[in-house]
């Protein structure tokens, strides 16, 4: 140990002072950490359990976790976007670069517009029933069913 007064061992032991600034409650493996492991907090988050694989209360990377550190329930922002599901592949009731999403993350169920368009399918090769630079789209978003103009043209079938 380098700093600190603990009464066990830095791996096992509960500290009473700060080790490398942080107030320990249990070890840094599988501990309950009460202030920071660094002078900065410990990747930013508050955990009430151990750092891989436990609830975290603080925040992870900018999220709120609630679950695990790798498929956890996120309350706060993911690249941006709130989350209620998991980090990855997760339930998203917030936007994902603008949009909101109803589905996984990178496949997800679209309810809001992709580049200006409302998507009712997924992200990257959607249903849309908006427009498309201006178009009106009933079907996947690369090689559409166009029942509006593309371009000034009238489509009836796949451009």
């Amino acid at each position: 140990m380098t700093s600190g007064l603990c009464m066990e061992t830095y791996v096992s032991g509960l500290c009473t002072e700060p080790y490398a600034s942080e107030l320990c409650m249990e070890t840094y493996a599988s501990r309950l950490c009460m202030e920071t492991y660094v002078p900065e907090i410990m990747y930013g988050d508050l955990c009430l359990g151990t750092m891989y694989g436990d609830p975290c209360l603080g925040t992870m990377y900018g999220y709120l976790c609630l679950g695990t550190l790798y498929g956890d329930l996120c309350l706060e922002t993911m690249y941006g976007d709130p989350y209620l599901g998991t980090m990855y592949g997760d339930l998203c009731l917030g936007t994902m670069n603008g949009y909101l999403c109803l589905g996984t993350m990178y496949g997800d169920l679209c309810l809001e517009t992709m580049y200006g368009d409302l998507c009712l399918g997924t992200m990257y090769g959607d249903l849309c029933l908006g427009s498309r630079y201006g178009d009106l789209c009933f079907e996947t978003m690369y090689g559409y069913l166009c029942l509006g103009t593309m371009y000034e043209d009238l489509c009836l079938e796949t451009v």
